[in-house]
């Protein structure tokens, strides 16, 4: 009986980890669709609006891997609020 029981904890304990993971890996690859269709949408937003200058040697305008380094904080301020608030508002 003993281990009837035992048999029966592993059984459910096993389904409960699957069912557990079902969820997760659904929820991770909604994410990861998410998370490349913004890329995508970022990246055709940048070439379209920004990549002239910042991928054409414009002064005063970092290039793409300087911009890679630069907090999200700061290029959203820049945007938003600072030195190109009026490229930001198109």
């Amino acid at each position: 009986m003993a281990a009837r029981i035992a048999r029966t904890a592993r059984a459910s304990g096993a389904l409960a980890l699957w069912v557990c993971c079902a969820f997760c890996t659904a929820g991770t690859e909604r994410a990861m669709a998410q998370n490349q269709n913004a890329a995508t949408a970022g990246e055709t937003l940048y070439r379209e609006r920004c990549a002239s200058c910042h991928d054409g040697g414009a002064a005063r305008a970092p290039n793409r891997a300087e911009l890679g380094q630069m907090p999200l904080e700061n290029i959203r301020f820049a945007l938003t609020r600072g030195s190109m608030s009026a490229q930001g508002a198109i």
